[in-house]
């Protein structure tokens, strides 16, 4: 076997948010170290990213033969390596061309619909759709019906192609919004999670809303000076902060202020970790207290988010 060739064990330790985008997040004084705050923890504690964001065997399927499929983290490494020089050059400013757009907004779908935030809800319509059928076979049974040519099979692998199936068709979305990247200075950082995307009414950013509604804004930390809002809204306003790009595209200046907005919206859907590059940054003291207050997700946000509205 090539020394080149991955290993069953390779594949173990799965992350759902990237390393290569995770190692954007690390602390400028400790190189390679981020800060985390667990659901249910009180503090925050330094480690590095190879224990963060990861789950074992997340993306891959026991198969009855005892062995592992890989099929969907191989892909999603594939992803990965296309995306990462794109990921670099729009960190540098940098602009892209028309086909890196589609394969860059394609990674950011991707890196959406790999999360556990998002493949759960599937796994679950899933486990329901199953708990139904055999409801459904007893009933029958009780009837004495012969039911003994009747099978019901699951390939587990089928919900986690639908995630990337769906990333791909979100991306494809993306592409076609309005882009500005966000740069900030430190110590102004952008904050990561376990589910990093924010999607809120730009006209009421408390109000959640979809992809497809005319006035949201999507919003993704790219690393902890950089972060991505996109809307319908093909405008920008020309000041000495903007930056032009392509069509559609901007780089703008941002303070502290706006940073923690960006930040109090990456936190509005985790449900595992936040994730930073130190303890201090814009909306520290009360994005960690909303955290440990947090509980369970509710329908309804915590009023004090409401303070915090991107204008």
């Amino acid at each position: 076997m090539s020394n080149n060739t991955p290993r069953s064990n390779d594949y173990k330790n799965q992350h759902y948010l990237p390393r290569l985008y995770l190692k954007n997040f690390t602390s400028l004084k400790v190189p390679g170290k981020v800060w985390v705050l667990r659901r249910g923890q009180q503090h925050w504690s330094d480690c590095g990213i190879k224990n963060v964001a990861r789950s074992e065997h997340l993306h891959s399927i026991l198969k009855s033969s005892g062995e592992w499929n890989h099929e969907v983290e191989q892909m999603f490494s594939q992803i990965e390596r296309e995306w990462k020089p794109l990921l670099e050059k729009v960190l540098n400013q940098h602009p892209l061309t028309v086909p890196e757009e589609s394969v860059f907004a394609s990674g950011l779908g991707v890196l959406w619909h790999r999360t556990p935030t998002a493949v759960e809800p599937i796994n679950e319509a899933i486990s329901q759709v199953l708990h139904g059928v055999r409801h459904l076979a007893n009933s029958i049974s009780e009837e004495k019906m012969d039911l003994s040519g009747i099978k019901v099979r699951y390939n587990p692998l089928h919900s986690l192609m639908t995630s990337v199936q769906t990333g791909v068709k979100i991306g494809k979305m993306i592409r076609s919004m309005a882009w500005k990247f966000l740069h900030s200075q430190p110590p102004n950082f952008f904050i990561t999670s376990d589910f990093p995307v924010g999607l809120c009414n730009s006209t009421n950013p408390s109000e959640a809303v979809g992809l497809a509604h005319p006035e949201v804004e999507f919003t993704i930390p790219l690393s902890r000076q950089v972060a991505l809002l996109a809307g319908w809204n093909n405008t920008a306003a020309s000041s000495e902060s903007t930056t032009p790009l392509n069509p559609g595209r901007y780089a703008f200046s941002v303070g502290a202020d706006i940073v923690a907005a960006i930040n109090v919206r990456t936190i509005m859907f985790a449900r595992r970790e936040l994730i930073a590059p130190e303890r201090n940054f814009p909306g520290a003291d009360e994005i960690t207290e909303l955290w440990r207050q947090a509980g369970p997700r509710r329908d309804d946000e915590p009023e004090e988010i409401r303070r915090f509205s991107l204008r």
